[in-house]
């Protein structure tokens, strides 16, 4: 899957928790939006710890380290077979900005 940005860098993140990549984003001035995966729906939490990528449950967890409740976030590398689930469980989280990311999309931010 890919992605192209627009007229400002970003953090791409393909990474499981981490706190450096966080630490390093807000500190970062001006930084616009976050590329995250999120691959797997809450139900599936051990296969995610096991694969180290990130559920919602993760995904929250991970923007509360930021520490910026109004940067956007830019939702990648679903699993296709769980996508729905997915889509369904990050929007109870009631992130302010949350776009979910086709195949091939371009985001300008």
């Amino acid at each position: 899957m890919s992605f192209e940005m627009i007229q400002q860098p970003g953090f791409i993140v393909d990474t499981y928790q981490t706190e450096s990549i966080w630490e390093m984003a807000a500190c970062t001035p001006n930084l616009k939006g976050v590329l995250i995966e999120v691959s797997f729906p809450d139900s599936m939490m051990d296969l995610a710890v096991q694969s180290k990528h990130l559920t919602p449950k993760h995904l929250a967890e991970e923007y509360l380290k930021i520490g910026n409740p109004e940067l956007s976030l830019f939702v990648y590398h679903m699993k296709p077979a769980v996508r729905d689930p997915i889509i369904q469980e990050i929007s109870q989280l009631n992130f302010p900005d949350v776009t979910i990311l086709q195949e091939g999309q371009v985001i300008d931010i």
